[in-house]
């Protein structure tokens, strides 16, 4: 689906590989982070827009698999966060395309976005 992540061409994908998880992290709490990491600022093309979104719907799939339960406990929202990290604004197409695909997808998890690394 992705063979121009392979073949170049001078477009590069601003989420890397839409099939892999970016950073997993423990909280201090118990929790589990996931970060969808933005490497550069967004620009609204429909490559840009169907990448963020395999790579958005990947997680919220990943969240709700027994692999993830197997390796984290049972996700719940105050358990599980799914975030998103830019140092760049996001513009508003991709925030409603992402609580669309959480509305589709129902992952058990929080949605949030971070312009700064969380404390």
């Amino acid at each position: 689906m992705f063979d121009w992540l392979k073949r170049g061409g001078g477009w590069e994908s601003p989420v890397g590989d839409p099939d892999q998880i970016d950073i997993i992290g423990a909280r201090r709490d118990g929790g589990v982070d996931l970060f969808l990491v933005f490497a550069r600022e967004l620009e609204l093309s429909d490559r840009t827009m169907d990448v963020v979104a395999s790579k958005f719907r990947n997680y919220c799939q990943y969240v709700k698999s027994d692999d993830f339960r197997e390796e984290f406990g049972q996700p719940t929202e105050e358990r599980v966060r799914i975030a998103l990290r830019s140092d760049w604004e996001f513009p508003q197409a991709i925030i409603d395309l992402v609580c669309k695909i959480s509305e589709e997808e129902q992952p058990p998890a929080e949605i949030a976005i971070f312009y700064e690394d969380p404390a």
